[in-house]
């Protein structure tokens, strides 16, 4: 069984954690509501907040096991939680935080905000 998953930071191609993902079948780019990005230095993390602007995410169909690595990696559910949103290519998983973390808040895209500086 193949689960659709939404990305938003290192897990986006191009970054560094984007290995895990390199046997999945990418779905495109999307853009998810309701939720404000930080930057945790070296990655992301989103929250619930319904005023902030769009993250952009990449969307994967992972299987059983990516998924279980994916999960591994973020540390859910003790450290990222995930929960399913809306998108245009349907119903996706995401990883999120319910309290804010004390990182910055940063725009909705963290693969430019890294390319801006120069992290990348």
């Amino acid at each position: 069984m193949n689960n659709l998953v939404a990305v938003y930071g290192s897990l986006r191609k191009g970054l560094h954690n984007h290995r895990l993902l390199e046997s999945s079948e990418a779905k495109g780019e999307d853009i998810v509501a309701g939720y404000a990005m930080h930057s945790l230095g070296g990655f992301p993390a989103i929250t619930p907040c319904k005023e902030a602007p769009a993250v952009v995410v990449e969307l994967y169909n992972v299987n059983e096991p990516t998924m279980k690595r994916l999960d591994s990696l973020e540390g859910y559910p003790r450290w990222y939680n995930r929960v399913q949103v809306d998108t245009t290519q349907g119903p996706a998983w995401i990883y999120y935080m319910e309290e804010p973390p004390t990182g910055p808040l940063v725009g909705g895209d963290w693969k430019a905000y890294v390319e801006e500086k120069g992290y990348a």
